[in-house]
């Protein structure tokens, strides 16, 4: 499970800084990136222009932070560029079916879609640096949040153009190499009239079923 969204950007007057949390250390209301916390980390998130429109991983302090900084640059920002990061955290010393790697990289596609999509939009009308649209961001941040964690999937309408879309699609194990000496079993009755319209080969091996794989094939 994700243990919360962090989004941090590049101030012209203070520097890096975290702007929102969303999530906090269980049955505490200290955030999960302390200001000590960001300090020691912080050139991590707002990156140098080099490293930016790429998928990072930082495992420190016990979580694992995953962002994807962008770098924009136009004149009509201070200093001429806005850089930011939207980041997913977990907890780097997760324990269970699925390790903190394993679990972090079923959200990557997702980090990856939603970060382009943040650029995208603050590129049309300013949508992340924008103060009059910053409510409906935290808003939609907390949305991803939530659903995500709750139903594995979340669906979002930002406006009439864009919308968000994200799943979370577990890693499957690879599959198993066949040897000639192992046999297909039948495991539950298959009804004929379903079967006779499935694969070919999926049909052969129905019909083979207690045949070893050299025969069939």
């Amino acid at each position: 499970m994700m243990e919360g969204i962090l989004f941090a950007e590049f101030d012209h007057i203070v520097g890096p800084k975290i702007s929102w949390q969303i999530g906090r250390k269980e049955g505490k209301e200290e955030n999960l990136v302390t200001s000590e916390i960001f300090e020691a980390i912080h050139e991590y998130i707002i990156t140098k222009p080099n490293l930016c429109g790429r998928l990072m991983k930082l495992n420190e302090f016990g979580l694992q932070i995953m962002g994807f900084p962008i770098l924009l640059e136009d004149s009509k920002y201070p200093r001429n560029y806005f850089l930011f990061n939207l980041c997913f955290i977990f907890q780097s010393n997760a324990t269970g079916h699925h390790s903190s790697s394993s679990l972090s990289s079923v959200y990557e596609k997702n980090l990856r879609k939603l970060a382009h999509l943040l650029k995208s939009i603050e590129k049309e009308r300013e949508f992340v640096s924008n103060a009059e649209t910053r409510p409906q961001f935290y808003e939609m941040l907390e949305q991803i949040f939530f659903q995500l964690n709750k139903n594995g999937e979340c669906s979002i309408q930002l406006d009439h153009a864009n919308i968000i879309t994200m799943r979370l699609i577990p890693n499957l194990p690879l599959l198993l190499s066949i040897g000639e000496h192992d046999v297909p079993v039948i495991i539950q009755d298959l009804d004929p009239q379903i079967a006779k319209d499935w694969d070919l080969s999926v049909q052969q091996v129905i019909f083979y079923s207690y045949s070893n794989e050299s025969t069939i094939s």
